[in-house]
């Protein structure tokens, strides 16, 4: 397969999410991957038995919550804050939640999928059809915003357990509070498990989020592609690690 080919396929499948009128999907999530035998699961629930560990997950979901709550503070001017806002702060900082990282760039999604790419693996590109995830997921044919806090309380429904009872079962797609520059930059979005703690792509299958495999030959032109769009570390991570990160990369690669 061809760089020209591998790219037509995205392509089509863009074209046809978007000439779907019946799902009312116009813009696909993208999610890269160096691996294509990773599931689409949180990091908070990978490597756990459900049967056996799922009160244990449940109880350290809890004291994670509450211990990074706690000892933020200093890190920003409003101590309380809206219980996605510091979920997204979680995620942010590299703390396993429910969360999982999607884009709305191809670009973007295929540069993490060739960030640290190993030839003895193949590398993919998910795509994700988040109106048509949130309709079969819990009735709501669009990506649910922050404003609907009050009707979907992280908080409550997955912390405290205080409104457990009404928790949603499957995935659902929201978008971010954009309060940080690199999720801007990557422009980002997030999938949210619910009580189903089965990976997303077991759940559910093409008509709401599909693979591409990349080709070990489709590589070079793929690299290339990414260059041009100006796709690298400081690109994506608008910051001094950013930075220093590019520089290291061009200047000093083996």
């Amino acid at each position: 397969m061809s760089w020209a080919d591998f790219y037509s396929e995205i392509i089509e499948e863009i074209d046809r999410l978007s000439e779907d009128k019946t799902n009312g999907c116009y813009s696909p999530f993208f999610r890269g991957l160096s691996k294509k035998s990773h599931n689409l699961l949180p990091a908070l629930f990978r490597g756990i038995d459900i049967s056996q560990d799922l009160q244990y997950s449940k109880d350290q979901e809890m004291t994670v919550y509450y211990d990074f709550l706690s000892n933020s503070s200093n890190f920003h001017s409003n101590c309380v804050k809206d219980s996605w806002e510091v979920l997204y702060a979680m995620q942010h900082h590299g703390i396993p939640t429910r969360l999982l990282d999607w884009t709305g760039s191809f670009a973007v999604a295929l540069y993490f999928a060739l960030r640290n790419y190993d030839a003895t693996k193949t590398p993919c590109v998910w795509i994700l059809n988040p109106k048509m995830l949130n309709k079969k997921s819990v009735k709501k044919p669009r990506i649910i915003s922050i404003e609907e806090g009050q009707l979907l309380d992280y908080k409550k429904m997955f912390v405290t357990r205080e409104f457990e009872e009404k928790a949603f079962e499957n995935p659902i797609a929201i978008f971010p509070v954009k309060s940080h520059p690199r999720i801007t930059a990557q422009n980002s979005f997030f999938t949210v498990h619910g009580s189903n703690l089965n990976p997303l792509d077991k759940i559910y299958s093409n008509d709401v989020v599909k693979r591409f495999d990349i080709p070990k030959e489709v590589i070079p032109d793929a690299l290339k592609f990414l260059k041009m769009a100006n796709m690298n570390e400081f690109a994506l991570f608008p910051d001094l690690d950013g930075l220093g990160r590019r520089i290291k990369k061009i200047y000093f690669s083996d």
